[in-house]
């Protein structure tokens, strides 16, 4: 059963060395297990209903019953982290994660389970944040144990490179998209760059 524990080793070694702005880049995984193990990684313990900690991925997902997050890595709270994430889907629901994503994976409802319990224990409801159910639902997790903002990866992308004020005299910008379309316009990728039209390029 796959699980984003690793992912939750990645932060937890940019944490130890110090880093205070961790930039996740969401979506494509193999996992869906809600996050779960990212967490787990770093500390949140996921009981079962006898007080022992469930196991790994998705599939242990029905087991849980309560969420302990006193042991979970403090310097978290510390940290600004920004999700990378180019679609909107839930975590449950008709364009959620289970329905879209799940059948590639071998999803089982388990994850509105896992989002009851965390809006019980928590009192953060994921069920509906755009962006939760990317990566598994990692988006979900991360929102709702790290306090973390979900944002189009363009948006996240320019503006760290400052690409606005880079490209605000240009005449022209040419761009690794083979066309510019009705795809480019469903990702919603925004930016405020001066008026000009464009020419989409047919390869």
């Amino acid at each position: 059963m796959t699980t984003s524990f690793g992912t939750g080793e990645l932060i937890k070694n940019a944490l130890d060395k110090g880093v205070g702005h961790i930039i996740i880049g969401i979506g494509g995984s193999a996992t869906n297990d809600g996050g779960s193990g990212m967490m787990q990684a770093l500390g949140a313990r996921l009981l079962d209903a006898q007080g022992s900690e469930i196991g790994y991925g998705g599939g242990a997902l029905p087991d849980l019953a309560s969420i302990d997050i006193s042991q979970l890595d403090s310097r978290i709270a510390q940290c600004r982290i920004e999700v990378a994430c180019d679609v909107t889907n839930p975590l449950t629901g008709e364009e959620g994660n289970l329905a879209i994503f799940g059948p590639q994976k071998g999803a089982t409802p388990a994850l509105a389970h896992y989002a009851a319990i965390v809006h019980r224990d928590l009192d953060i409801d994921v069920l509906h944040i755009p962006g939760g159910g990317a990566a598994g639902g990692m988006g979900a997790a991360l929102h709702a144990f790290c306090q973390a903002d979900l944002r189009r990866g363009i948006e996240i992308v320019t503006e760290a490179l400052g690409l606005a004020e880079q490209v605000k005299d240009a005449d022209l910008v040419i761009t690794g998209e083979g066309r510019i379309d009705s795809q480019i316009l469903m990702a919603r990728c925004r930016l405020a760059l001066p008026a000009w039209q464009s020419a989409s390029i047919n390869r």
